[in-house]
């Protein structure tokens, strides 16, 4: 045997055998027990781990429901109680906390900024899904997946996008669940009230690797899930029932006819109703009433009737569920997975596949856009998504067959606005301009549901305005007769986002590589596979959060030693004497989010720049030598020869998508701050101050030394002229404020507003396009551009213009 022939007789990927090779010449003793018994021995010691609170997997007995023979000789059903393993939540937070420095740190540091007291436990969030492993398409696929995932909210943003700090609690089969008396919510139910699950109300002592000795205390929370999972482990009915929404009791579905129609009282409304103030919100007693309701008249009725009964309560009866045994307060916990709402099978696509035939009648064809979306640049964290992003747009779509996946969604939506906002279209009716209209709209819902996702402050009354603007925007396009159950379920997240952060399900989807990755492997599961592949995931879970030493901090990718070179001069400059200065072209920024040089960044100041460089200067700190751009207006940006300075990385927002305009101009494509910009429009700079915000005064703003006071900023007086003499085309020019140089001096700039030289614009309006000279100290200065300007309009309009402000800034000097 030789190296050419190892992995051939039984396929392992190459990457997969590589990596097998290097770690056999590591541990060469792993050869001396290479048999699968061996395997499954090492890995069940590894496992094996003693804590005060019992070892990391336990287990419990779930009732199967199996056809046995009765006395009689028939069929009957018999109970038959199975085991399931489950994790020892106590005793597995216990051994992360003793034996991970890594996590210990960051539990900690979590435990500080959120004390854990009887009073006041942590919040935990549960999340259900299925998983398929192995064929997709498979009639009856045995190996497809139920999996519950915890974690803590008071993790925050930063450890809830951490796929391992969603600790897997309970893998069981769908075939075997679908057996357990009371299906899913019946096994829930006894996952929710195990001893492990419920001690930790009374607490848990944690034992960190300092020394110190924590009391942790959580309770159940937060139940985030799609709509399909929250359905059966509620029991409610969803769009099947009279009742759409579970947690309203006068919302009604079109699957039963038009009952609001025919409501004399007036209380009923269907999906479209947007006016809050007429959902009649359900408490979970009406709940549990109403499940009690159900038990009561399910010996009496007929099973026609019974089930007339469940659907228009919105209700199914389940004696063994989580709404009977009261365990589980449906409208205190659940939570709708915005992601699912939005963007899986969602509102962006109902949205999109209304908009895009009439963009196609337009002469914005898939082809027009793939074209557009094919000249824009990507960062690196989305290079791997440019490919999948065009394949959206192949000619054998149709523009009403739209489809794509969540993350292509998200990296879709700023193009197709961005395309929409640049590309003029030959005729814009008041229909289409309602429609495109409605698109923005969603797509500044987005922008906010995004920032959230990331940590960022959303206000939930930022998200109510935006959705409902939305909502109203789509009824206004598309008529009532286009909504669908979840435009209803948006209107809920405001609510539920007063309360609680909205969690998305994009980690959990990534997280089930772990359990499919195993479970793909074994082709005929048995009694045994439950307990085998969550031993699996629960040792690659162990091992992964192991090597976490500095947890979740941005790094340098591949650094090098600063020994010499302009770099290091201007480090010494700029920072003093550095002896253990690094550098990389790449670096980790967040969680899951790379940047590289060349890459187009946002900044939190809402600047945007161009990476140069990243470094480590000896004090550890990470800095950007970034380039920072002069903003040009309507997501236009220009290159500086002197915005080159070092930042440090936490400065850095997030990596943008752009277009070259020319070679010295760009387009941004961004997504909205859920900041209203109008909060940022102010000359002088922003300063942090505990002290309440007492600045809007006549008085100059202070600032941090002694510089030359500005001038007041010019007011912008605006002239109109009409060059070509006879009125048809009128310009208007001004001298507005510029850039304030380094030392806070002010500085002028020349502004004429031109018509838009492509006719109208997306929403059919004709418009002005202003043109900026450069930044001039002297106020005379600017006013000669604004002549030098307009003299070039006159000459050949808007493209002489255009090539005039390009010689100003060539030539500018002061």
């Amino acid at each position: 045997m030789s190296l050419a022939t190892i992995g051939r007789k039984h396929y392992v990927s190459q990457t997969a055998l590589e990596a097998v090779l290097k770690e056999v010449a590591a541990c060469p003793d792993v050869a001396d027990s290479a048999s699968r018994r061996g395997i499954k021995r090492a890995r069940d010691s590894a496992l094996d781990v003693e804590t005060p609170h019992g070892q990391l997997v336990t287990n419990i007995m779930v009732p199967v429901q199996t056809k046995g023979k009765s006395p009689a000789g028939g069929e009957e059903i018999q109970i038959v109680p199975t085991e399931l393993p489950m994790l020892n939540i106590m005793a597995f937070l216990w051994h992360l906390c003793n034996s991970m420095p890594g996590l210990a740190a960051f539990f900690q540091r979590q435990l500080a900024k959120y004390p854990s007291t009887a009073g006041s436990p942590w919040r935990m969030a549960l999340y259900n899904d299925e998983i398929s492993p192995g064929n997709q398409l498979k009639s009856s696929n045995t190996r497809k997946l139920q999996a519950w995932y915890l974690s803590f909210i008071e993790f925050d943003a930063e450890g809830r996008c951490q796929e391992n700090l969603w600790f897997t609690l309970c893998l069981a089969r769908s075939s075997l669940v679908s057996r357990i008396q009371g299906g899913l919510s019946g096994l829930t139910h006894l996952l929710i009230s195990s001893e492990s699950f419920l001690n930790l109300q009374s607490g848990c002592l944690l034992n960190m690797p300092s020394g110190d000795r924590v009391m942790f205390f959580s309770k159940l929370h937060t139940v985030v899930a799609d709509e399909s999972a929250l359905k059966f482990l509620y029991d409610f009915k969803g769009s099947s029932g009279n009742l759409v929404c579970p947690l309203c009791a006068n919302i009604t579905s079109r699957t039963h006819g038009d009952l609001a129609a025919h409501d004399h009282s007036g209380e009923l409304q269907d999906i479209s109703c947007i006016d809050t103030n007429s959902f009649v919100r359900r408490t979970d007693s009406q709940i549990f009433k109403s499940q009690s309701i159900l038990a009561s008249r399910e010996p009496v009725l007929s099973k026609k009737d019974f089930a007339l009964l469940e659907s228009s309560m919105g209700l199914n009866y389940n004696p063994y569920g989580v709404l009977a045994h009261r365990s589980m307060p449906l409208v205190k916990c659940l939570q709708w997975d915005w992601m699912h709402v939005y963007v899986v099978s969602g509102l962006f696509h109902l949205e999109a596949g209304l908009l895009l035939p009439l963009l196609h009648e337009q002469g914005a064809t898939f082809q027009v856009i793939q074209n557009f979306i094919s000249e824009c640049k990507w960062p690196h964290n989305l290079k791997n998504r440019r490919t999948e992003i065009l394949h959206l747009f192949d000619k054998r779509s149709k523009p009403s067959d739209f489809k794509a996946s969540a993350s292509q969604c998200l990296t879709l939506y700023p193009l197709i606005r961005i395309f929409l906002l640049n590309h003029p279209l030959p005729v814009v009716d008041d229909g289409l301009r309602r429609c495109i209209r409605s698109f923005m709209k969603l797509c500044m819902v987005l922008d906010l549901l995004l920032a959230g996702n990331r940590g960022e402050n959303m206000s939930a009354d930022d998200l109510e305005t935006a959705i409902l603007a939305h909502c109203r925007c789509f009824l206004q396009a598309y008529g009532p007769e286009q909504t669908i159950p979840k435009f209803h379920y948006s209107l809920h997240l405001p609510g539920m986002a007063r309360e609680k952060p909205l969690i998305s399900c994009f980690t959990h989807e990534r997280k089930h590589r772990q359990a499919k990755q195993f479970a793909d492997n074994q082709k005929n599961p048995g009694k045994w596979f439950e307990a085998a592949l969550f031993k699996d995931v629960l040792g690659r879970v162990l091992m992964d959060l192991s090597e976490h030493s500095g947890f979740m901090q941005p790094h340098l990718k591949s650094p090098k030693s600063v020994t010499g070179g302009l770099l290091l001069w201007h480090l010494v400059q700029t920072f003093g004497l550095q002896v253990a200065a690094e550098s990389a072209t790449v670096a980790q920024i967040a969680p899951g989010e790379t940047c590289e040089k060349g890459d187009m960044v946002l900044l939190k100041s809402g600047a945007v720049a161009e990476v140069w460089l990243f470094c480590r200067v000896q004090t550890g700190e990470l800095l950007a030598l970034l380039n920072v751009l002069e903003a040009q207006g309507k997501n236009l940006f220009r290159f500086k020869q002197d915005g080159a300075q070092f930042m440090p990385v936490a400065e850095i927002k997030r990596p943008c998508l752009f277009k070259s305009m020319s070679a010295d101009s760009m387009l941004l494509v961004r997504r909205r701050s859920p900041t209203p910009p109008r909060r940022r429009r102010s000359p002088s700079p922003r300063r942090r101050s505990p002290s309440p915000p007492r600045r809007r005064s006549p008085s100059p703003p202070a600032r941090r030394s002694p510089r030359p006071e500005p001038d007041p900023a010019p007011a912008k007086e605006e002239t109109p002229l009409a060059p070509d003499g006879d009125g048809n085309e009128e310009i208007t020019t001004s001298v507005i404020a510029g850039i304030p140089r380094s030392s806070g001096e002010q500085t002028y700039r020349a502004e004429v507003n031109v018509p838009r030289e492509n006719g109208s614009g997306p929403l059919g309006k004709r418009g002005l396009t202003a043109i900026r000279g450069p930044n001039r100290i002297d106020r005379a200065k600017a006013e000669a551009d604004v002549r030098t300007l307009v003299e070039a309009f006159k000459r050949g309009g808007p493209a002489e213009v255009r090539k005039q402000q390009k010689e100003l800034n060539r030539s500018w000097v002061n």
